[in-house]
């Protein structure tokens, strides 16, 4: 179940190394630590707006190479600049892990239908029309096929 900012910013800024599964409530906190440790830097254990700008150009600069998709890679960048308000939730102009995690793991607790503490890719494409998230408004393609198995 990764997030626009999960994919986009661990597979940009972490590189080989390797990530923790986001399929589980303690891969989904050890990936955003990742982003946030990856991120702060000057080492006050959060991201200022100036360090999310920076992790944002890192993976998608202001000025990008000439593409066809350019409208598209416009829109995704300000969106995820965009997003540092909405994940703010005290407005101090700082992201803490705790913000940062808060909306994947109520996606998290929406998803996992069966209480297994695991999310099976069926419970995923589930969750994607009931529980509210801007995971929800991620085109993730098709879904996957109806005798896929349920966790």
């Amino acid at each position: 179940m990764p997030s626009l900012i999960a994919a986009l910013l661990l597979v940009g800024l972490v590189g080989a190394v390797r990530l923790p599964t986001t399929e589980t409530r303690a891969g989904i906190i050890a990936g955003y630590r990742m982003v946030l440790s990856a991120n702060d830097r000057d080492g006050d254990g959060r991201v200022s707006r100036a360090e999310w700008t920076a992790m944002v150009s890192g993976v998608l600069p202001e000025q990008p190479l000439p593409d066809p998709h350019l409208a598209d890679y416009t829109e995704t960048r300000a969106s995820l600049l965009a997003q540092f308000d909405e994940e703010d939730l005290n407005h101090d102009g700082y992201l803490t892990l705790r913000e940062l995690v808060r909306e994947p793991l109520a996606f998290f607790a929406c998803a996992d239908r069966n209480r297994d503490g695991r999310l099976s890719e069926r419970e995923i494409w589930r969750a994607m029309s009931r529980c509210p998230s801007h995971e929800t408004r991620i085109d993730l393609g098709s879904p996957p096929p109806s005798g896929a198995t349920a966790h």
